[in-house]
């Protein structure tokens, strides 16, 4: 669960484990985005290769279909066609030794501006006597505007 920020990079505590842990609050959760920080920022370096495929679909929606690929990861964005708005984002990460995985995001508009909606996670672990498997499911709504 979010529980603060720390300027602006968010801080999260642990609301429930399953199944139960010995002493489950003292555990700190994975940081996904350390984890895949420094893959996120290959992808949108100025000098990556954005593969472009016009007249694609996700589903029945049109959409334009944008593909970064680099060492550790993938990053695929469907666009829409007609408006440029964000429908959906998939990173997919492999990292020898380490992990493999997928972060699922789609989107939807709310007040002219489009936001996050579900974002679904989902890692293995590959670190030698250290395999796991991690699976988040999250959903969001009831945005609001800051002042």
């Amino acid at each position: 669960q979010l529980d603060a920020g720390e300027g602006e990079k968010a801080k999260y505590k642990v609301v429930s484990i399953d199944p139960p842990t010995p002493n489950a609050s003292a555990k700190n959760p994975i940081d996904l985005t350390e984890m895949t920080e420094s893959t996120e920022k290959e992808f949108f370096n100025l000098k990556t290769q954005v593969k472009r495929t016009d007249n694609s679909a996700l589903g029945k929606q049109d959409c334009v279909k944008f593909e970064v690929e680099n060492t550790s990861g993938k990053l695929t964005a469907w666009v829409d066609k007609q408006t440029g708005k964000m429908i959906q984002k998939q990173v997919n990460i492999s990292i020898p030794m380490t992990v493999d995985g997928f972060i699922l995001t789609k989107f939807t508009e709310q007040g002219g501006i489009t936001l996050p909606h579900t974002v679904a996670t989902q890692f293995d672990i590959k670190i030698p006597f250290k395999k796991a498997r991690m699976e988040i499911n999250e959903t969001f709504s009831n945005w609001f505007s800051r002042p």
